[in-house]
């Protein structure tokens, strides 16, 4: 039971061409990365104009944790790429009543939510976008309708035969279940001065933006919204903070669920460069060259956090060493599975302190 399993799955059939190796992998990632940078320009571009796309763009290819998970060997860029091209398919839609874009928005957004169930707060901003269009004739049109049933069938079809897989298996990620209630039940974190700093001082301004890029996103909240169609951008914000408050648990504990909020973020900084360039480019130039060395220092700081310990080392050569490559291996080392991954063994990971006979000897041969 887990989100559609499509980059995996992706990853593996390329990997019986290539070999099994972690570049195959990454290399999917940093395309999703590329496609999410270009999807935010074609965005910026129709409402604000092309340097502050260019500036919008910039950032987000710069910025510290777009550049750790747009590389990283998880589904985070694909379905932020998958959320822009929604957005930006939409807006072409709507502007242009073309059946090809509604039919690549309601791709887009499905394949979003499939990747990550959180997306459906994109739902938000496609309402406001569809609001422009139509007004209060949104909710009488029936294409809307339609778009809405595309999108929610297929996250009730695959949600629904993934919640029957971890019944049927028991392996789960229990987010359709009482115990996923760690990421989206914690309401009583939402009292909790701590979450607030976390979320949106530690994650958004320190490990996102920088500190010098945060005073620049804060600046760019304030400035006036001459097109209405700005408003997108505020929409777009508030629905990711609306399902981080949502998610609190798992936004508090995992700084990759705030990485929505990059993509709105960078057009604020985007704006801020465009308007005020012509009025002090020294200032602006030092704060995005700020901008920069902070960005490269805190990608060292974080490409560190990955770097193995000596210990998963010693163990994942003892593994490789001492079990012939057939055998099924209990690591002893939780849920992470590092060590059964570097030793090339299937099997499983447990607290070893509390397992017990009739747990082990009901494990599958």
């Amino acid at each position: 039971e887990m989100e559609l399993p499509i980059y995996p799955w992706t990853a593996s059939l390329i990997s019986e061409v290539s070999g099994v190796t972690e570049a195959v992998a990454r290399l999917l990632s940093v395309l999703g990365s590329l496609l999410t940078i270009w999807f935010l320009y074609l965005i910026v571009v129709r409402i604000l104009g092309r340097r502050t796309a260019a500036w919008a763009a910039f950032f987000y290819a710069i910025l510290p944790l777009s550049l750790f998970f747009g590389r990283a060997i998880m589904p985070e860029s694909w379905m932020l790429a998958a959320t822009a091209a929604a957005l930006y398919a939409f807006l072409r839609w709507t502007d242009e009543d073309s059946w090809l874009f509604f039919g690549l928005a309601a791709l887009a957004t499905a394949l979003a939510c499939l990747l990550k169930l959180t997306s459906l707060y994109i739902g938000l901003p496609l309402l406001w976008l569809a609001w422009q269009r139509w007004g209060r004739g949104t909710l009488i049109q029936w294409r809307i309708w339609l778009f809405g049933a595309l999108v929610i069938g297929s996250l009730a079809a695959w949600y629904g035969h993934a919640y029957q897989l971890g019944q049927e298996y028991g392996a789960s990620f229990h987010i359709l279940t009482a115990a996923g209630t760690d990421k989206w039940g914690t309401w009583d974190l939402l009292a909790s001065p701590d979450f607030y700093h976390q979320v949106f001082v530690g994650n958004l301004g320190g490990r996102m933006l920088t500190w010098a890029g945060f005073p620049v996103f804060l600046v760019g909240l304030f400035l006036p919204r001459p097109a209405p169609r700005e408003r997108l951008f505020d929409v777009w914000l508030l629905a990711v903070v609306i399902v981080l408050l949502l998610a609190s648990g798992g936004s508090y504990q995992h700084d990759y669920y705030s990485l929505p909020l990059l993509l709105p973020a960078v057009v604020f900084m985007g704006k801020v460069m465009d308007r005020g360039w012509q009025r002090g480019k020294v200032p602006l130039a030092v704060f995005a060259t700020l901008i920069v060395i902070l960005s490269g220092y805190r990608y060292w700081g974080t490409l560190a956090e990955e770097r193995l310990e000596s210990l998963d080392k010693e163990m994942a050569t003892v593994l490789a060493t001492e079990s012939p490559p057939g055998d099924l291996v209990i690591s002893c080392n939780g849920a992470d599975p590092t060590w059964l991954y570097l030793a090339d063994r299937r099997g499983w990971g447990r607290d070893c302190s509390t397992l017990g006979k009739n747990e082990l000897e009901a494990l599958p041969e």
